[in-house]
């Protein structure tokens, strides 16, 4: 069974290395990368294709608003997975 592929994006550098550092530690679970606003967020979703993405929502993210569209709808996410909004 594939590894389930997480990208984490929030602005606090610590929140994110210690969720990645959670992550990291899972059997099934990899963490494949980190961004730390929206924008790089964005770039990193679209070249990395995660399965999931992790993301602070009170995060400032000028210009970008991951409630728009949602992820799957952008082409984020890989093809076989769709993304929930658990606001």
């Amino acid at each position: 069974m594939d590894k389930i592929q997480v990208l984490i994006v929030d602005d606090q550098r610590l929140v994110r290395e210690g969720i990645a550092s959670i992550l990291d530690i899972q059997d099934g679970i990899t963490v494949i990368g980190t961004a730390d606003n929206g924008v790089t967020g964005t770039k990193a979703a679209m070249d990395a294709r995660p399965d999931i993405i992790l993301m602070d929502i009170r995060m400032p993210c000028p210009g970008w608003d991951p409630g728009d569209r949602g992820a799957s709808q952008e082409g984020f996410l890989r093809q076989d997975h769709h993304a929930h909004d658990l606001r």
